[in-house]
């Protein structure tokens, strides 16, 4: 119960968050905005400022932004009477507002130090490791002990990529799968470069080299935090975009389900995840979903953003508006696409996560 609250409260934030966005730049460009409501109804609370209802609702599912003349251009201040590029700029401010909080995390988080969620993070530029990795304890007879590893050894890189946590050692040495890896360590002050083969089958609760971990924590000066988490959000939303393409692909040209990415049901199970594992890795997991419901939005499909953006792009070439039935027509796809891919992800994640043998568990 505890996850499924953090899971609604996650997703409430981040979709208010996103109709902040076009609330803004909606007031900003003089646009009339009748209603601006956290949650959907029914209703709560609610209070008139000006021509605006600012409302709280009772589902903590997001929010939404109701203007003047969405659907017909109703004179000057209502959305459709204003200029195509005054309506892309509020098409876009909402997603520009998700890479914006995204940003904003990061910015707070490398000020005060984070074990990365994600690997590779160390690797960005201007990130510093402020607490190294350590090896509290080492299996006799294991991979470690046989390669010299010893309790108190700091690791610095595994095959001549640095780490920035406990998590990304592990995921680095899982990834070898049985193979060879080079693993350099500091000790006593001085670097020391060791060959290890990971165990491919290791026995309960050991691991495939045998050693406990702990600390790693990445983070950068306050004054290049901003900078740093600019190209973190560049860099994750450049991973997002090539997950998402890769899944696309393997979709219609392999037929294949690619486990680059996940829908609702493996979203709420890493949330469970993350909130277990602490605070911080709750903020990384929040900023990357920020970034991931950005760049989905962006998606050329109506009725997302980036499809409405799509055919004010086109009417702008043709000069001309398109019909209702050319918009009808693109809505229909575009909700057949996104369905398409809601089924699939979920079923994917049911497979993934063992969801129904969960279930069927609960009523023996």
């Amino acid at each position: 119960m505890v996850t499924f609250i953090i899971f609604l409260l996650i997703l409430g934030i981040l979709i208010f968050v996103h109709e902040f966005g076009h609330f803004t730049l909606a007031k900003r460009l003089g646009v009339k905005v009748d209603e601006f409501a956290f949650g959907f109804k029914p209703r709560l609370w609610g209070i008139k400022k000006g021509e605006t209802t600012y409302a709280i609702n009772a589902i903590p599912l997001g929010g939404y932004v109701s203007m003047y003349g969405e659907e017909k251009d109703r004179g000057s201040r209502s959305f459709m009477g204003k200029p195509r590029w005054a309506r892309a700029i509020i098409l876009f401010s909402g997603v520009m507002m998700n890479f914006v909080f995204a940003w904003l995390i990061f910015t707070a988080i490398f000020i005060a130090g984070f074990e990365p969620l994600v690997p590779g993070m160390v690797q960005g530029r201007g990130v510093k490791v402020v607490e190294p990795v350590v090896i509290n304890g080492v299996e006799e007879d294991s991979p470690a002990y046989k390669a010299g590893l010893q309790t108190n050894d700091r690791i610095v890189s595994v095959d001549g990529q640095p780490v920035g946590s406990s998590l990304e050692v592990i995921a680095n040495i899982y990834e070898k799968n049985g193979r060879l890896a080079t693993i350099v360590v500091r000790r006593d002050g001085k670097e020391m470069s060791l060959n290890i083969t990971p165990r491919k089958n290791p026995p309960p609760d050991t691991g495939p080299l045998g050693i406990e971990l702990s600390g790693g924590k990445i983070g950068t000066v306050w004054y290049k935090a901003p900078f740093v988490a600019l190209d973190q959000v560049g860099r994750l939303s450049e991973l997002t975009v090539g997950a998402f393409g890769n899944f696309v692909k393997n979709l219609f040209v392999k037929h294949e389900v690619s486990k680059d990415v996940s829908g609702m049901v493996g979203v709420g199970f890493a949330t469970d995840v993350v909130r277990r594992l602490g605070f911080t890795y709750v903020l990384q997991f929040i900023a990357l979903i920020s970034l991931s419901l950005a760049v989905m939005n962006l998606l050329p499909i109506v009725p997302l953003d980036g499809g409405h953006l799509l055919v004010l792009g086109i009417e702008a070439v043709r000069r001309k508006k398109l019909t209702e039935n050319q918009l009808q027509w693109m809505g229909m796809a575009g909700l057949a696409f996104i369905m398409l891919l809601v089924v699939i992800t979920t079923y994917s994640d049911i497979l993934r996560f063992s969801v129904w043998d969960r279930i069927v568990s609960l009523f023996r």
